[in-house]
């Protein structure tokens, strides 16, 4: 979604075209498919069917025989014709046989001849029998040997002089003791098995067969290609499925064979070509191609008449919009359409008119307000700075007093001295210097501060080299340390420590921490305070004596809104604090 989303508009709608013809081809596929598939099935029940109808009739017959052949084989005038040794006696029993042989062959139109064989080689028949078909049958299946008892249906073989084809049935006969004294044979025509095999194809191309134990055609529906033939054999011998599908010579076919005769081991089988199943798709198939071509071009033409009439119109006015406010508020879209978006471009055109005119007048007002705004800012910074130099003045007078209680007048001169330099320093210059210039009026002040209180505190200023280069508002970092050793250090007992730190962080923010141990602020105070920073913040003025705040914080009030005036939020001052553990004042804001 979020890939389309990104398209330009021509190229969405045009996705939106390309997506609608593809699921019209898809469900055109997919209707397609199920039909092809539904006339499949329909081809695999008809399939069976016909080939259950056959077998059962095949079998039919095959039963029918193997009971007559069982009547002749088991039967005591024909187990005393082929014991007989004498002529005479044989030729008794043989008449005697043949009302009984005579009676079966009548009664089953499949057999040809009933013809019974001893083991010594001699041939009972009783009609005309082809000895080139015995020959055959017993060159095959040893007929004569007293190890071998063949037993079954044969496969279909055919007689040299008539080329007619037949299959027969072999039985061993035995005597009383289970030995073979000769052979019945049963030939069988297969005009019966033809005539069932008859009107069997589904279509112009199947093929329709059965095939006996060892896979040769016995039967086939109609004459076919003989090598199309001998794949399909080749294919359904290969394996014992009963449906699949099979390719011969680039041509696809359903394959079906049916489950093996019981007594003959023969076997069903069918090929269908798939195209001749679909065939009554091929109108629906080249009906939906037509279509399908058809919608393409409709769809071509609607999206030719989009991207000219709504596309082209609206990629006018992106590019004029683009080319940025500059070029927009002095020149305008060209209007050719005379429909809605022509309206559109007109009421746009008007538009830049009244923007035009009311940017002019916005820049006037700007204008103005900004040269009050300055003027503001301005006294609000003089002001600040003139509460910042007699609040210093008055503690660094307070110190020189005290020297002089004491009467050491080398450190009063070493104290006027630094107190020249920090008022020289806090009232002429530049308001941006630089952070090494700001840590020298430090150190001044704790020169004096260290005469004043000789060995009480210990400093330590932790600005790297690289920091000290940077640029910075005047007289921020001599107040911090101020107010740490007047309300910090001095009121506790004993010695204390006071820690000045400076980094850099990521996109030039500097951070300063003064950092005491001195006496701390109550919470109820330090809030007082947090509270007096946030309200003159926002009130834009400094505080006055009697406010929340009092007098000896002012100078950490007037630092938070210089800080303000000069950066914005959300730099500026913070303070933490408890009782008893010492305060740590941080100014945050950025390099310039």
């Amino acid at each position: 979604m979020k890939f389309y989303r990104r398209l330009s508009l021509r190229w969405q709608i045009r996705l939106l075209f390309g997506l609608t013809a593809l699921m019209i081809l898809g469900a055109g596929i997919c209707f397609y498919t199920i039909a092809f598939r539904s006339l499949c099935m329909r081809e695999e029940r008809y399939t069976y069917n016909i080939q259950a109808q056959v077998a059962r009739r095949m079998e039919d017959i095959t039963i029918s025989i193997d009971l007559l052949s069982d009547s002749v084989a088991n039967s005591a005038a024909t187990r005393l014709l082929l014991q007989e040794t004498s002529s005479v006696k044989r030729w008794e029993y043989q008449r005697n046989l043949n009302t009984l042989v005579s009676d079966i062959a009548d009664s089953n139109p499949n057999i040809s001849n009933i013809i019974l064989l001893n083991n010594t080689r001699e041939v009972y028949t009783f009609s005309g029998t082809n000895y080139s078909l015995v020959s055959k049958l017993n060159a095959q299946y040893d007929l004569f040997s007293l190890f071998s008892h063949p037993d079954g249906f044969t496969g279909v073989f055919y007689d040299s002089l008539s080329d007619a084809p037949y299959f027969c049935h072999i039985q061993t006969v035995f005597d009383n003791s289970r030995t073979k004294i000769g052979t019945c044979l049963i030939l069988c025509n297969c005009e019966n098995l033809q005539e069932i095999c008859s009107n069997t194809q589904s279509t112009e191309q199947s093929l329709f067969m059965v095939l006996d134990g060892e896979g040769q055609v016995m039967i086939r529906g109609h004459e076919t290609d003989a090598e199309v033939e001998a794949r399909v054999i080749d294919l359904i011998c290969a394996t014992d499925s009963q449906m699949f599908s099979g390719a011969v010579d680039g041509t696809s076919y359903l394959l079906s064979q049916y489950p093996r005769l019981g007594l003959s081991g023969w076997r069903v089988v069918s090929a269908t070509p798939y195209g001749e199943i679909s065939g009554s798709l091929n109108r629906f198939r080249w009906f939906a191609v037509l279509f399908f071509l058809v919608l393409m071009a409709a769809f071509g033409v609607l999206e030719r008449q989009t991207v000219v009439n709504l596309i082209a119109p609206v990629n006018r006015i992106v590019d004029f919009v683009k080319k940025g406010p500059y070029y927009n508020l002095r020149n305008r879209v060209p209007v050719n359409e005379q429909n809605e978006l022509g309206q559109l471009t007109d009421q746009i055109n008007q538009m830049l008119e009244q923007i035009q005119e009311m940017t002019k007048t916005s820049f006037e007002n700007q204008a103005r307000m900004y040269e009050i705004r300055l003027a503001h800012d301005r006294a609000r910074l003089k002001a600040l700075q003139s509460q910042i130099n007699p609040h210093f003045l008055y503690n660094t007078l307070d110190s020189i007093q005290a020297l002089s209680y004491l009467g050491k007048t080398d450190e009063i001169r070493t104290v006027i001295s630094a107190l020249s330099t920090l008022t020289r320093y806090s009232v002429k210059g530049e308001e941006m210097v630089r952070i090494r210039e700001e840590l020298q009026c430090v150190q001044k002040y704790l020169a004096i501060i260290r005469i004043r209180f000789p060995g009480r505190f210990v400093f330590c200023l932790d600005i790297p080299e690289e920091l000290r280069e940077y640029r910075m508002p005047r007289f921020l970092l001599q107040p911090l340390v101020e107010n740490a050793i007047f309300h910090g250090l001095e009121p506790r007992p004993g010695k204390g420590s006071l820690t000045l730190k400076g980094e850099c962080g990521e996109g030039g923010r500097l951070h300063f921490e003064c950092r005491d141990d001195g006496v701390g602020i109550p919470y109820d105070e330090l809030e007082r305070i947090r509270q007096s920073l946030i309200e003159s913040s926002e009130a834009g003025e400094p505080p006055e004596a009697g406010e929340a705040v009092s007098r000896q914080h002012i100078g950490l009030s007037n630092i938070h809104q210089r800080l303000r005036l000069i950066y914005g939020l959300p730099y500026g001052l913070s303070i933490a604090s408890s009782a008893g553990e010492g305060t740590v004042v941080s100014l945050d804001f950025v390099v310039l």
